[in-house]
This record gives C-alpha cells, sequence and structure tokens, in this order.
C-alpha cells in the first residue's frame, strides 16, 4: 500500500468518525428532549408508558457512553492528544 493510499484511507476514516460524532450529538440532543419529558411525567394513568420510555432512555444512556469510549479509542489511533468531550451525556447522567 502506497503512502498516498494510507493518507486516503486515513482521511476517509477520520471523515467517518466525524460524521459518526455528529449524528451523536443530534442522538444526544433527541435523549436531552426525551428526559425533559420523562421530568414532567405527572399523570399516572400513564405509567407504564412513562416506565417504558425511562427504561429506553437508560438503554440509549448506557449505548451513548459505549459510543464515548469507542470514539475516544478511535481518536487516540489517529493520534488525536485531545480527546472530545460530550457534556450533554454526562449532564444527562448526572440528572438521570
Amino acid at each position: 500500500m502506497s503512502a498516498q493510499q494510507i493518507d486516503n484511507s486515513e482521511t476517509a476514516f477520520k471523515e467517518k468518525l466525524e460524521q459518526e460524532q455528529n449524528q451523536f450529538m443530534k442522538d444526544l440532543k433527541e435523549y436531552d428532549a426525551q428526559y425533559q419529558y420523562i421530568i414532567t411525567y405527572n399523570n399516572f394513568e400513564k405509567i407504564m408508558d412513562y416506565t417504558q420510555k425511562a427504561y429506553a432512555l437508560n438503554k440509549a444512556l448506557e449505548d451513548a457512553e459505549e459510543a464515548v469510549e469507542k470514539f475516544h479509542t478511535r481518536e487516540t489511533l489517529f493520534g488525536q492528544k485531545e480527546l472530545t468531550e460530550y457534556p450533554d451525556l454526562a449532564r444527562l447522567k448526572a440528572d438521570f
């Protein structure tokens, strides 16, 4: 594999990482919207629906933490010194 091919592959992988991170940020905003909805629950007739949404959000946040770990691993492989931070995820985990 030539140096140019390696550079092209690295560029492609970096672009894919950036696209995935951008989508991840959109997902975090959706998780925040779900959290805001859950904390306003006051209709006990819908408690089962609320419970299902809460469990689904919890699972999504756990998956998000795993995604961050994967992003950080890939960033490290690319020699990135400062890993991307996701304060929205940390806030959601703390609040939820």
